[in-house]
């Protein structure tokens, strides 16, 4: 049996970073308009002779039409690790326009804001050096600055120096590979190229990375994908990484996707406790722990599973922000694609699928926020309450395939969820919505995507109408939910039994565990039906 359940864990996220496109969009100032508006923007990691980065300096040449000044210029830089003072010379910003040196300093109570201390005339140069996220801090969310083996990867808004002044400026972005091993090479959400150009706006919502990369395949891609990583896994990435991009063409044809895309995988492998990915669009990142070979792991293959969904599965419509907040969607129903398909295709061994189903419905019945609503998880933050963030996931996976038995039962097996979910989606696809965080569509598109109460209305026309009592009382109200006993097939019975009252969903909770002795509480886990053959495990 292969040894999967150091990789069967959570801590999945798709985020939006405020950038200055989406702050106008919620209502914030008016967009500046300024065809000469631009941005070149350089980032030179730095090793000091030292194996791996120590610093990124970044330098932004920022560019406004002949004559233009701004009494008030300030600038939004990344953030460091929290509680963590920096080193001497790092996340200082220093500021130079055609007048010479302009004084700057961090705005009272947000060291992220730097404002100058003069008005400023354009162009203007800022610089300002980033420091790592050291070992041991948290790796997700993952948009931050990390290195491993002599390479450095982060989102875009973790790296760059954006003006807060409303403008989305044209922006070219490369690295200074000097300081790095001889030929380091580079990936983004955008190109292989190490010169990419997208709005300001647009690199914020992407990931790159330079330094001495692995690679799959070696040169080119498969059908568009590509895989990157640094840092050294303890289990076998090239055939970790063929793994997803099979997934990936399963996901393609299941969801009706006929056409190749550009997309990439980026990894990270740090020491532990890092685990989790983010998805953002046409790519992901993901970490996980670095540490010696043992031939024995597999990888975290469901992490890659539900971060590759999340190209397929994206958001709702929430006209005015009325209905119930998405993560029981875009998290929930990802994570029961993710478990469901690994299981269908074949790809994924049954031990590993059934650990998965039982570490989230353990986690499930065990979270203290089991019960939040789903609008009062929104207003919580993984940065502050992982719990509450992570019971979108178990709960969805959970009510999903709840979902799919009561399709089942009401159409005497003719129907399921897939019946409902893939015209949805393709709909959705062929109107041109993204669904992404700000719910906005393609250029020249249509928002596509469809509304909560949209989505339930197909749910109990097909399901019958108790579903709608269900959606209520689970996702907007946040009662437990007690699935169908064979919500996955004939292979799995859910059954009552006893667990400990004590939490494992997150690597905090796992970190602050301890052996001592808790109250038992009533809760349910699966069970493998030994009378039903395997073959019947991944049809039903």
């Amino acid at each position: 049996m292969s040894r999967v359940s150091a990789f069967v864990r959570q801590g999945l996220c798709v985020i939006a970073i405020a950038t200055p496109a989406a702050a106008q969009r919620g209502g914030g100032p008016p967009v500046v308009v300024d065809p000469a508006a631009s941005i070149d923007i350089t980032v030179r990691p730095v090793r000091n002779g030292s194996p791996d980065v120590q610093y990124a300096e970044i330098r932004e040449h920022i560019v406004r039409s002949a004559g233009v000044t701004n009494a008030d210029f300030a600038v939004r830089v990344p953030g460091g690790p929290p509680g963590i003072a920096a080193p001497a010379g790092l996340d200082i910003v220093e500021m130079v326009d055609p007048q010479g040196t302009v004084p700057v300093k961090a705005d009272s109570g947000n060291t992220r804001r730097w404002r100058a201390q003069r008005a400023v005339t354009f162009p203007v140069t800022v610089t300002f050096r980033a420091r790592m996220w050291p070992p041991g801090t948290r790796t997700n969310p993952s948009y931050m600055l990390r290195t491993a083996d002599g390479a450095v990867s982060g989102q875009g808004s973790g790296i760059l120096v954006f003006p807060e002044d409303g403008v989305d400026y044209a922006a070219r972005f490369h690295w200074d590979l000097s300081d790095l091993a001889p030929g380091s090479i580079t990936t983004s959400g955008l190109t292989d190229d190490n010169d990419v150009r997208a709005p300001l706006s647009t690199l914020s919502m992407n990931f790159f990375m330079a330094g001495p990369l692995n690679r799959y395949p070696a040169t080119g891609d498969r059908d568009g994908f590509a895989a990157y990583w640094h840092g050294t896994p303890p289990w076998d990435a090239p055939k970790s990484m063929t793994w997803v991009a099979s997934m990936y063409e399963y996901m393609r044809t299941f969801w009706g996707e006929t056409s190749p895309r550009r997309y990439r995988v980026m990894g990270r492998m740090l020491p532990p406790p890092a685990f989790g990915g983010t998805a953002l669009p046409n790519h992901f990142i993901f970490n996980a722990p670095a540490g010696p070979r043992d031939t024995a792991e597999t990888g975290p293959l469901l992490l890659l599973a539900h971060e590759t969904g999340h190209l397929f599965v994206r958001g709702l419509q929430n006209p005015g922000g009325g209905g119930p907040s998405n993560n029981w969607f875009t998290e929930g129903l990802n994570e029961y694609y993710a478990v469901s398909l690994a299981l269908r295709s074949g790809l994924a061994p049954l031990d590993l699928v059934f650990q998965q189903m039982n570490f989230q419905t353990r986690n499930y019945y065990t979270n203290p926020r089991r019960n939040m609503p789903a609008d009062s998880i929104a207003r919580t933050s993984p940065l502050t309450d992982g719990r509450a963030y992570t019971a979108s996931y178990e709960r969805g996976l959970l009510f999903w395939a709840d979902m799919d038995a009561r399709i089942r039962a009401a159409s005497n097996g003719r129907r399921n969820l897939d019946s409902i979910m893939l015209p949805l989606i393709k709909r959705a696809r062929t109107l041109g919505g993204d669904g992404d965080a700000n719910n906005g569509a393609r250029p020249g598109g249509h928002p596509g995507w469809f509304t909560p109460a949209e989505l339930v209305d197909s749910l109990a026309k097909a399901g019958g109408p108790e579903v709608r009592q269900v959606f209520d009382s689970v996702i907007v109200r946040g009662k437990t939910l007690v699935p169908a006993a064979n919500a996955f097939g004939p292979c799995f019975e859910l059954r009552p039994t006893k667990l400990p009252d004590r939490y494992g969903g997150t690597s905090d909770a796992r970190a602050q565990a301890s052996s001592t002795p808790v109250p038992e509480i009533d809760a349910y886990l699966w069970f493998r039906v030994p009378s039903v053959p395997d073959s019947r495990c991944r049809k039903w």
